[in-house]
């Protein structure tokens, strides 16, 4: 760790040094009484847990990266008026702070950015796949934003509120495609800038072209959610590879055609989305589906599940989301191994007993 908190005079020069931390807490600098010239160096943070920057307000900081991708997370904690060349996040990061001033963020994983208005970055580049936060009620000024998902993985682009837009003030330009995007009102309005996007609600200023929706059907035995490539398909019994991971707006099928074996099963690897879920299945299947307390199961229409599944090892948090009412939850004898939230403005009936061990 690299400390200076104290309230004496003091000169920190880096000079156009490479630091390289690798403790939890890796830079905690106050600007009290503080001469710091930093504004050519580079600091790497190695930590694999977590990876804390916290820094006084008015200082001016060259590059920063967080270079382990671990179980942890990164943190970036800033006083007002703080200045910072390129940040790069490997792993699900946070920032905070006010009247801050980035020339680029790059993140590849997660993200919340916790900056009330004024803050400022220059270029914006988030990752597919991956879930971005943003301050309700608050203005992100973004010169070049870049937010393209893919058909295997929507980035999802939502305000820390669902019922409270963040502002993102889009100043030149932006690439947003294959998003999910959930009460952000970008200003101004530039044409055409959610292309094969999704509008999940209390939007503003995009214009959105809508992705086309399908059913996507389990083949190939066991295996991972995320393996669209030997697992997702078309039409019931197909050749694997021509369907995509799913997104909230598909449906999701488990049937005769899905298991090969007895026990087989699907795993929830990432955080998995669909709109209907329908399991058909067979005795002679006798399929597991397991989940990861690490990775949600996002529902936003109805489940039926189905007796012959094995084991329902459901470790997964499980989210119903719809907006809309009639929804049915048929559990057909299986238990939920975590929490069951039932979230948004729709209604679910329960089509038969419901048990929860969490």
């Amino acid at each position: 760790d690299f400390r200076s908190n104290g309230s004496n005079v003091r000169s920190i020069n880096l000079g156009t040094s490479v630091l390289d931390l690798y403790g939890w807490y890796a830079w905690g600098v106050n600007s009290n009484n503080l001469t710091l010239i930093a504004n050519q160096s580079t600091i790497n943070i190695h930590s694999t847990v977590i990876a804390d920057f916290t820094c006084g307000a008015s200082q001016v900081y060259n590059n920063i990266n967080y270079l382990s991708a671990s179980w942890g997370s990164s943190a970036l904690n800033s006083g007002n008026g703080t200045t910072f060349n390129n940040v790069s996040f490997a792993d699900n990061c946070t920032i905070s702070g006010s009247a801050l001033q980035f020339n680029q963020v790059t993140c590849a994983k997660d993200g919340n950015f916790g900056l009330s208005s004024s803050s400022t970055i220059q270029t914006l580049l988030l990752t597919s796949g991956k879930r971005y936060t943003f301050q309700n009620a608050q203005t992100l000024n973004v010169t070049n934003l870049t937010a393209n998902g893919s058909c295997n993985g929507y980035i999802e682009l939502r305000s820390a509120n669902p019922l409270v837009q963040a502002i993102i003030n889009n100043t030149s330009n932006n690439s947003v495609s294959r998003a999910i995007i959930e009460a952000i009102n970008i200003i101004p309005n530039p044409s055409n800038n959610a292309t094969n996007c999704i509008d999940a609600g209390n939007n503003a200023g995009w214009t959105f072209t809508a992705p086309t929706f399908k059913t996507c059907y389990w083949v190939g035995g066991s295996g991972n959610w995320s393996d669209a490539a030997n697992h997702w398909e078309n039409s019931s019994g197909g050749t694997p590879g021509t369907a995509f991971v799913p997104t909230f707006m598909d449906d999701v099928g488990f049937d005769a055609n899905s298991f090969s074996a007895a026990g087989q099963a699907t795993t929830i690897d990432i955080q998995a989305y669909c709109n209907n879920m329908t399991w058909n299945v067979s005795a002679a299947q006798s399929p597991n589906f397991t989940g990861n307390t690490n990775f949600p199961l996002n529902i936003y229409g109805s489940l039926t599940l189905d007796a012959d599944i094995n084991n329902f090892n459901m470790a997964s948090p499980v989210f119903f989301r719809s907006a809309n009412l009639g929804q049915t939850i048929t559990s057909a004898g299986k238990t939920f191994n975590n929490t069951v939230t039932l979230i948004g403005a729709g209604g679910w009936i329960l089509q038969d007993n419901f048990t929860t061990s969490s």
